[in-house]
């Protein structure tokens, strides 16, 4: 379980927590998002990156998906 997820594979850590940032923007879990972004955070990637990582829901997801995930992380900015 965790140990192959958190500390197993090639990805880096900033990477794997920004591909949870995408993974729960679409998903309508808001608690999750603001776990990832808090973790993505923590994990040393920037408000731009974050913000990045959020704009590629764009093309498979569309804009409305985007603009509430984003309203998500901007709401919880530090």
């Amino acid at each position: 379980g965790g140990e192959i997820q958190f500390k197993g594979g090639p990805l880096h850590e900033s990477t794997r927590v920004l591909s949870q940032v995408v993974i729960s923007g679409p998903s309508r879990h808001e608690r999750a998002l603001q776990s990832h972004v808090r973790k993505a955070r923590d994990a040393g990637s920037s408000e731009q990156d974050i913000t990045h990582a959020l704009m590629l829901l764009i093309p498979t997801c569309g804009f409305p998906t985007f603009m509430e995930a984003y309203r998500i992380f901007r709401r919880d900015a530090v």
